[in-house]
């Protein structure tokens, strides 16, 4: 069937190790149609439930329970969970990826559906099914009273294993249901397609581009890595410290990163940092990010301001950015409070996340009070991270992410987050499944804190920069790094709070300039990315 093969092809291409004779491989969950027809090799299958179709003349079938395979540990080089995992209540979930990760020696790789876009698919699919006066497939009805995962939950049950995994985009939405919808209404496709293999040309079924949205991921779990335990233990020695000529200055410094040449409202206290085109045109004594910066402002956006005094200086005990179009309200609030400055636009009531304002506006009120009632705050508990409210994605942050921009950007992220700094594993999860996130890299804080986010940062994202090549295509998804560094804040932002850091949250001020066109280079309202 079509959507079999669309469901491992993925895994067939990206693992050409499993049609290796000399290793061992055990599919666990299968029906009687499974990879071994693909890998033209024998493959033991433990069958948890029967499907259409009669089993595959490679496999060799096993008796047993999900929960209690019947294999010695480390019996299989590679043990495989195809759409299975989903089946099993919520509870057990954890119990049966204990058993397979106990019989593999090398890799575990499961694939299963995840968050809500396969949910909602699935729902449209019964409809269209009884609309056809068909009857809804077993597995089907198994989905709804199981309930498809998100990706969170995913997440949080690999990082229970203690084991080094990765996470890699499978069937693509339309693949799927393209797919599905021909071997349920045109079984003609079938031989179709069988046509297409005898030439034997290597095509994909209905391929799918990397921009997609996904109904399936696969995740592999290393069983053999040993850098996992490695870089657990050197958790403080990756915060490599960068060496700036100054000495610690009191006080507390505050940056705006520009990249247009803007205004800025006088007296504020605030340093405007010119990147990017604006740099180009900088006067002297303005600082601006250093002529040899590798970094490509259009791509690593505010980011790039950053990092030139986060390697340069000054170094002062509290540190605070903001943007050209969005500052922090700092005036004087109790936490959980409402600051005059926003509160005109609390028309709905609650606490509004941010107020509008005109450059106009916010230069007759702007002046250093709001600086110097932000440093009494951190000095009153210099373990504190000052930032903006958070922002409301809907259904959850990994959704989000993925319908607006690319799915396999946030799984390369969450890898290297893995492999480099386990230490924030479990605070993926916990950051994915939220309904709103810590967004806009705005903050005032500790340098300690400043400088081991930068640290985190300028880790993953200068291997991510190398590894990915910019999107030169379009404008908006080119600040891909720009909007991945955000989703790390808001994770490096749970985990400080998990060591006992205080949080404290404030509204934004969106400024507005005469003739400049947000629109431009963004697609989405002021607040959101």
């Amino acid at each position: 069937m079509l959507n079999r093969q669309i469901r491992y092809q993925r895994i067939v291409t990206d693992s050409p190790e499993l049609g290796d004779p000399l290793l061992s491989v055990l599919e666990v969950g299968t029906g009687p149609q499974n990879i071994a027809d693909l890998l033209g090799r024998k493959v033991a299958t433990l069958q948890a439930h029967r499907g259409p179709g009669s089993a595959s003349a490679w496999a060799e079938p096993v008796v047993g329970s999900f929960f209690y395979l019947p294999f010695a540990d480390n019996a299989f080089d590679y043990v495989l969970c195809v759409d299975a995992l989903q089946f099993i209540a919520k509870q057990e979930r954890a119990r049966a990826l204990s058993e397979l990760v106990r019989v593999a020696r090398k890799e575990v790789i499961l694939s299963l559906p995840c968050g809500s876009p396969a949910r909602q698919s699935d729902l449209e699919l019964a409809l269209t099914l009884q609309r056809a006066g068909k009857n809804r497939p077993i597995w089907l009805q198994e989905s709804f009273i199981r309930e498809i995962p998100q990706m969170s939950e995913v997440v949080e049950l690999l990082s229970g294993t203690g084991i080094r995994f990765e996470i890699h985009s499978n069937e693509a939405l339309l693949q799927h249901y393209g797919g599905l919808m021909l071997d349920l209404f045109y079984p003609f496709s079938t031989q179709i397609h069988q046509r297409v293999q005898q030439k034997k040309v290597g095509e994909l079924v209905l391929p799918a581009h990397e921009w997609e949205i996904y109904y399936s991921y696969r995740f592999k779990l290393f069983k053999e890595d040993k850098t996992r335990t490695a870089v657990q233990s050197e958790r403080l020695s990756h915060l490599s410290r960068v060496p700036i000529r100054q000495a610690c200055e009191p006080g507390t410094a505050m940056y705006a990163v520009y990249h247009k040449r803007l205004p800025l409202a006088k007296g504020t206290g605030i340093t405007p940092i010119y990147v990017g085109e604006a740099a180009q045109n900088a006067q002297p004594g303005e600082r601006t990010e250093a002529a040899d910066s590798p970094l490509d402002n259009k791509r690593w956006c505010e980011l790039s301001g950053m990092s030139e005094i986060w390697r340069n200086g000054p170094r002062t005990d509290f540190v605070g950015f903001c943007h050209y179009r969005r500052f922090l309200d700092l005036s004087p609030a109790e936490p959980g409070s409402l600051p005059k400055a926003a509160a005109h636009a609390a028309e709905g009531g609650g606490q509004p996340r941010s107020a509008q304002l005109t450059y106009e506006a916010y230069a007759a009120r702007a002046d250093d009070t709001a600086r110097w009632h932000a440093e009494q705050e951190l000095r009153s508990n210099p373990n504190t991270i000052l930032t903006a409210l958070p922002l409301d994605v809907g259904p959850n942050v990994w959704d989000q992410y993925a319908s607006v921009h690319n799915a396999n950007d946030l799984c390369e992220i969450t890898n290297l987050i893995v492999m480099r700094h386990p230490y924030l594993t479990p605070f993926l999860a916990e950051s994915f499944q939220s309904k709103a996130f810590y967004a806009n890299n705005l903050f005032v804080t500790h340098w300690d804190h400043f400088d081991e986010l930068c640290s985190i940062w300028f880790d993953l994202l200068e291997i991510f920069d190398k590894k990915v090549p910019a999107r030169v295509e379009d404008s908006y998804q080119r600040r891909d790094i720009s909007f991945l560094s955000e989703r790390i804040f808001d994770v490096w932002v749970r985990y400080r709070v998990s060591q006992g850091t205080r949080l404290l949250t404030r509204p934004i001020l969106e400024i507005s300039y005469p003739g400049l066109n947000v629109l431009a280079w963004s697609r989405v309202p002021l607040s959101g990315s």
